[in-house]
This record gives structure tokens, C-alpha cells and sequence, in this order.
């Protein structure tokens, strides 16, 4: 006995949406968590992320400033330290003139030698 015709193209129209499902799940196991983050769009500003920014950027204002006061009356003590911990907090400020020039001032005559 033999399978009608009929049958037979049932079946193996049944087996391709088997198959089918079989890869689709397969990929989405194996790459859905990656194109989920790529068709999400970023989370939305918090304002604890702003906060968190803005006190960052006060903070590196802050050590900017005392630096820029030791270097006014000659101390070297700590400026180095102080700047590169602004840098830390805020990469961009470390460009502005005011810090360059205190860098520099660092590095200028009077400047502690390394042994």
C-alpha cells in the first residue's frame, strides 16, 4: 500500500512549516536578544542620569577651580591630581584654555623634576 498523492503533498507541506517554525525559533533563540536592542530605541534621559551628569560636571568645576587657586599663588601640591580627577569626571572641560595654561604651569620652570 502506498501513500495517495494527495496525502503525500499534505505531508510534506507539513513538514516545510515544521521546518519552517524550527528555524525561526532557532534564530530567534540564537540572535532575538541582539535584534531587540537593535529595533529598540534608546531609553529615554532620566532625570537621575541628569543628575548624576550635572553633579559630575560641578564636582570637576569645583576641582578645576581649587587648581586654578593653588596655581594662582604658586602651589603645585595636589593641581595635577585635582585636574586629572576633573578630567575623569568631565573629559571635555579638560580642552578649555584655563586648564591647558594650569597644565602647562605644571610643567613650566619651578616644575618638581621626576628622579
Amino acid at each position: 500500500m502506498s501513500a495517495t498523492p494527495g496525502r503525500s503533498r499534505v505531508l510534506a507541506r507539513g513538514a516545510s512549516w515544521i521546518l519552517a517554525a524550527a528555524v525561526a525559533a532557532l534564530v530567534a533563540a540564537t540572535e532575538g536578544p541582539r535584534i531587540v536592542a537593535t529595533l529598540r530605541p534608546p531609553p529615554p534621559e532620566s532625570p537621575d542620569n541628569a543628575l548624576h551628569d550635572t553633579n559630575a560636571l560641578q564636582r570637576a568645576a569645583a576641582l578645576r577651580d581649587q587648581a586654578f587657586a593653588a596655581v594662582a599663588v604658586g602651589q603645585r601640591a595636589g593641581v595635577r591630581q585635582k585636574l586629572d580627577e576633573a578630567r575623569a569626571l568631565d573629559p571635555a572641560g579638560d580642552s578649555d584654555p584655563p586648564v591647558q595654561e594650569a597644565r602647562r604651569a605644571l610643567d613650566g620652570p619651578g616644575a618638581p623634576r621626576a628622579q
